[in-house]
């Protein structure tokens, strides 16, 4: 009960943001599908929410922060927290742009010193002005200094379903191969609604369900959960 009403307070307060927040001209595609994979150049993008995840063997969920920072340094680089875009391919209908950056870094007393890092490629295909084809490939590798490192190959597919000028609809599916993991492969499924109320502001409200989830004592970096649920609100500026 806690929880939920947790969950309602964040979402009134997104939604209670007044519109003078968001002064000034910013051009970007309300329509989801129309948007780029990297930001135009000098624009700046902050996300903040809370995500709650559930764990194999728990019946109470933990709580997390969202937090996102993007900035387009021209409209074909884009600089992410600790991490970089580079759109090699901008033909109409296709773009492809390949990504790097560390995703954590964190101490165990069981596994020591803890760094991960992802490289990979984001495609999108947009086969009408309503919908579009989504794919990505990427390599999480977790260095551990006082356990075998681990790697998680991540191959995705979905697509994104604009329902209205504003309101769209992301499905995609996610295989993981695994190495160094109690399993070798898990399978993933996404859900998202992202209501883009300006080129300025948007709320997103996602779910995931995995196959695999892992023990208590890796999950911060092994990104495993039986269920996740996420609300957050981006501003671009």
């Amino acid at each position: 009960m806690r929880s939920l009403l947790q969950w309602i307070g964040v979402l009134f307060l997104l939604l209670a943001v007044p519109a003078s927040s968001f002064a000034g001209e910013v051009t970007y595609p309300a329509n989801q599908v129309e948007r780029p994979l990297t930001l135009p150049q000098g624009l700046w993008e902050l996300g903040a929410g809370i995500e709650s995840f559930n764990w194999a063997g728990r019946s109470d969920s933990d709580l997390f922060p969202v937090l996102s920072l993007r900035y387009g340094f021209t409209d074909n680089v884009e600089f992410y927290l600790l991490g970089i875009k580079y759109r090699i391919i901008h033909s109409d209908p296709f773009e492809l742009v390949v990504k790097g950056r560390v995703t954590g870094y964190g101490y165990s007393s069981i596994d020591g010193t803890i760094l991960q890092t992802e490289i990979g490629a984001e495609a999108k295909h947009r086969l009408h002005e309503r919908f579009a084809l989504l794919y990505s490939l990427e390599d999480y590798y977790t260095y551990f200094s006082d356990a075998p490192d681990r790697t998680d190959l991540r191959l995705s597919v979905g697509g994104l379903f604009s329902l209205t000028g504003k309101l769209a609809l992301e499905l995609k599916g996610t295989y993981r191969r695994l190495e160094k993991f109690n399993e070798s492969e898990a399978r993933v499924l996404s859900v998202a609604f992202l209501y883009n109320i300006s080129p300025k502001f948007d709320i997103r409200l996602g779910a995931a369900f995995s196959d695999y989830s892992t023990s208590e004592n890796d999950r911060y970096f092994a990104e495993s959960y039986k269920q996740a649920y996420e609300i957050a609100a981006y501003w671009r500026f």
